[in-house]
């Protein structure tokens, strides 16, 4: 129902920043300093359409330092490019530079809780060691809110097994992450079945 909510809001605020040019045209005095927009004109000659438009445009010009979708998005996606990079590089330390130094990563099936960056490093060097290849993260949806954003994906993997047989893998994912004071994101939970 949240998510519905958010949908509603992002296509709303898409329009509006789409229709601001034919709103603002629309609102230009005439020569007899009255526009006509819907037949309601207010005193300073302004259509009560161009008032509303106004003020929604005045509400999103004001969350300045807020995220857009599509930087969001774009920052998420390189830390699922960095993370990728990594595991098929076979760098377990580069990975655990993605989470918080108190992380927790939660993975399938049902495994035990890894915590802290240390512990995560030699978590994913043990995966990287077992002989998993071709990591990948697809992102479906990532959300902010304020300092906080998760992203829902589905990962998948590869195994050649001893006999030279490649085996595919994968499931859901999903890592909330947190926005650090320098500004960049990192995971603090992660989890994937």
């Amino acid at each position: 129902m949240q998510m519905n909510k958010i949908k509603l809001a992002l296509s709303l605020a898409t329009g509006l920043v789409m229709a601001l040019p034919l709103v603002a045209s629309a609102a230009i005095q005439d020569a007899d300093n009255k526009a006509e927009i819907g037949g309601q004109v207010t005193k300073q000659g302004y259509s009560k359409v161009a008032e509303v438009n106004k003020e929604s445009v005045k509400k999103l010009i004001n969350q300045k330092g807020k995220h857009s979708m599509s930087s969001i998005h774009t920052e998420i996606t390189a830390i699922n490019t960095a993370y990728d990079t990594a595991f098929n590089h076979k760098d377990a330390a580069a990975i655990a530079k993605l989470y918080v130094a108190d992380a927790h990563v939660m993975p399938a099936p049902a495994g035990e809780v890894v915590s802290g960056r240390a512990e995560i490093e030699a978590f994913m060097a043990g995966l990287i060691k077992a002989g998993v290849i071709d990591h990948k993260l697809t992102m479906i949806e990532v959300v902010e809110e304020g300092n906080i954003a998760y992203q829902r994906g589905k990962w998948a993997g590869a195994m050649v097994d001893e006999k030279g047989i490649r085996q595919t893998f994968g499931g859901n994912v999903q890592v909330v992450y947190r926005k650090q004071a320098d500004g960049k994101w990192l995971a603090v939970t992660h989890i994937w079945n």
